[in-house]
């Protein structure tokens, strides 16, 4: 059973960087806030669903359990809005390297709120998941220096961090992963509404072929609830740095997808990058074997 949390993130890494497929198909047709307010739309249908369904009570919450799902709401919309602005503004590289640098506060915060234990290995598998970050996006050998991408970059990090904090303190005070996966996908709708213009979505959505739609709504799915209600439910199980350094198969998830269906060519360092990666989760889930 202490394998099944490590699996959680894991599965959730590999559906979430399955993103890079459905954006490269539907960004052509649909906006990034657009496809920001999808996402957190058909996650907040998908998980108020199955909420009523399996246990209508735990929607029930006090103010207390409410303000970090709330704020974790906030966070999830801005999280993929300044990434979207960073890569706009930068590259796509840049943007990627310094969101993924996200476990380094989560982890800070974890130790300095929760008083988690920060270990060299726990540093060391950290420091390596962002170098085989900076390898597999390509950022190595051709960082540009955007000022302002650098920024929204940050800003995405910071965003990242403080949704991963605000899933573990809900789920600290008692909040089932499907109850808090439903407020915080509602919270980010609502937000996301405000700035997505629904009804230009819609004549969009009405324009384009079945199979379109069917995309966007399989996006909302597998980019969103899906891998948010895994990476919520290993929460519950593995301290919050562990479980956000994990994460960071994502983007060797967007690297592999790029080279088998987009037709990216792997080189050296991407190669290297992967290897990195996949033994910073590797050495995190030891570590959270031996803490067991």
């Amino acid at each position: 059973m202490k394998k099944f949390p490590i699996l959680y993130v894991v599965f959730a890494g590999l559906s979430w960087g399955s993103a890079g497929l459905f954006v490269h198909f539907l960004a052509p047709d649909f906006s990034s806030l657009q496809l920001a307010f999808v996402r957190s739309g058909v996650s907040a249908v998908v998980a108020l669903v199955l909420a009523l369904i399996t246990d209508p009570k735990s929607l029930k919450l006090t103010f207390r359990q409410l303000l970090p799902l709330a704020l974790g709401g906030i966070a999830f919309f801005s999280m993929a809005s300044f990434y979207y602005m960073a890569i706009a503004n930068s590259s796509t590289s840049t943007a990627a390297v310094i969101l993924n640098m996200a476990p380094i506060f989560v982890m800070i915060f974890s130790t300095v709120f929760w008083g988690e234990r920060f270990t060299l290995r726990k540093g060391l598998a950290v420091l390596a998941a962002v170098g085989g970050c900076a390898l597999v996006t390509g950022i190595v050998g051709g960082l540009v220096f955007a000022p302002v991408g650098i920024l929204y970059g940050f800003l995405s990090c910071v965003s990242y961090a403080t949704y991963s904090i605000s899933v573990r303190t809900a789920a600290k005070r008692g909040v089932k992963a499907v109850t808090a996966n439903t407020y915080i996908f509602l919270v980010a709708s609502i937000v996301a509404a405000f700035f997505a213009n629904p009804v230009a979505l819609v004549k969009s959505a009405a324009s384009v072929p079945f199979y379109l739609v069917i995309a966007l709504i399989g996006f909302g799915f597998f980019t969103g609830i899906l891998p948010s209600f895994l990476y919520t439910k290993a929460m519950e199980k593995l301290p919050a740095g562990v479980v956000a350094s994990m994460s960071a198969i994502e983007p060797l998830t967007l690297a592999v997808t790029g080279i088998v269906f987009l037709h990216d060519v792997i080189t050296v360092y991407s190669g290297i990058g992967m290897v990195l990666i996949l033994g910073s989760v590797f050495v995190l889930s030891l570590e959270n074997n031996e803490n067991k």
